[in-house]
């Protein structure tokens, strides 16, 4: 079989797959930070950095960029075994791969300055339109968007409203 075949073809046991195995593993974990996570409404720094030691944040991403690039089935099973750990995790890895996704389809050099640096570039935000909200300021805008609530670190995708937009 060509090499594209071999590389296209998707896992005979999901659950096998290393970044399964590894969501599955940091359940405990996540449970542990429940009250915390409802408390702040936002990833505990100690979670955060245990996400993206493990790579959950360069699943999607391209090896050629330095990600992981893992096929959508075994994306979407890491991320429902995080949710079963916490759900706003689950959630945020989830949205966060679909931003990663977005802004894998700009101009070559926009890419490259997103994750030239680092495969593992947080995009939070919301790629629906109407996800977020702005308003005049002096100077520019106040942005609200789930990307600001959760407070993450990286760079915001936002496909929010700018006031007297008709989309």
């Amino acid at each position: 079989m060509d090499g594209l075949a071999e590389e296209t073809r998707l896992p005979v046991d999901i659950d096998a797959q290393p970044m399964v195995r590894a969501a599955v593993e940091l359940q405990p974990v996540l449970r542990d930070y429940h009250d915390e996570l409802e408390r702040e409404q936002r990833i505990p720094p100690a979670v955060f950095a245990r996400l993206r030691e493990a790579g959950f944040y360069k699943m999607v991403i391209p090896r050629s960029l330095g990600g992981l690039q893992v096929d959508t089935l075994t994306f979407l099973r890491a991320v429902e075994k995080l949710a079963e750990g916490a759900g706003s995790v689950g959630w945020n890895l989830g949205n966060g791969g679909v931003g990663q996704l977005v802004t894998l389809g700009l101009p070559e050099d926009g890419v490259e300055e997103i994750y030239g640096k680092r495969a593992d570039t947080i995009i939070a935000g919301t790629a629906v339109p109407g996800g977020g909200q702005a308003a005049p300021v002096k100077g520019g805008y106040r942005v609200w968007s789930l990307a600001v609530r959760h407070r993450l670190p990286g760079s915001q995708l936002d496909a929010g409203k700018l006031p007297g937009d008709r989309r």
